[in-house]
């Protein structure tokens, strides 16, 4: 719980989730909600003797592409800070090639 300390009931439970507001799908596809399920998948297989790990990285990987799409998208500095897609286009970022791997996967 504490390493999702920001979520709540309106990111988890359909119907309290509020349909308009963006900033509920940015906390749930987060780069801290993948890495907090892939932490889980390393040890997933002690608490009920089931291996569930593959499904856990499987959806660590898909909301870790999904935080990087919303960041493609939403770049507005010209410096990088931290996270590269976070940046403005420009003809040394990044974007294109994302974008073009993003359009394979999606």
């Amino acid at each position: 719980m504490r390493l999702l300390h920001k979520l709540n009931d309106e990111h988890v439970i359909p119907e309290k989730i509020k349909k308009m507001k963006v900033k509920n799908a940015t906390r749930v596809f987060s780069k801290t909600m993948a890495a907090t399920l892939s932490y889980s998948a390393q040890f997933s297989h002690y608490a009920d003797g089931k291996t569930v790990s593959t499904t856990l990285k499987n959806t660590a990987d898909i909301i870790s592409f999904m935080d990087d799409l919303f960041d493609s998208v939403n770049g507005a500095n010209t410096k990088n800070r931290g996270k590269p897609l976070r940046q403005a286009v420009t003809d040394k970022s990044p974007h294109i090639a994302f974008w073009q791997e993003a359009i394979k996967k999606i």
